[in-house]
């Protein structure tokens, strides 16, 4: 949740699996982890079959103090809801560029 950023407009998770979260305009949307590496590489795909996408994101140690980490969005929509969530979804995935540099993975 801290790293999702100013766009997000409510946030609640429902169980180890599955959280909603609300992105601007957009209704809202349920992310399911997918899949889990020791927290090193995690895959957050949307549950709503309108709007088929996943989050992916992969941290690679650099050193004791730094890691890099990789994010990926993938998509696939009409081009009637592309042009609706194309702003938010690109809002919210530079938020979270930006935030996760204040993550402290080695703890």
């Amino acid at each position: 949740e801290p790293i999702l950023g100013d766009e997000i407009k409510d946030f609640k998770i429902i169980n180890s699996e599955f959280f909603c979260v609300k992105i601007g305009g957009l209704p809202l949307i349920e992310l399911k982890l997918e899949s889990s590496d020791n927290e090193k590489s995690i895959k957050l795909l949307s549950a709503n079959p309108k709007m088929i996408f996943h989050f992916s994101l992969l941290v690679k140690k650099i050193d004791e103090t730094n890691s890099e980490v990789e994010i990926e969005f993938a998509g696939k929509f009409s081009s009637m809801m592309e042009m609706m969530i194309k702003n938010p979804i690109t809002k919210f995935t530079d938020e979270i560029a930006t935030n996760i540099s204040q993550v402290n993975f080695n703890i």
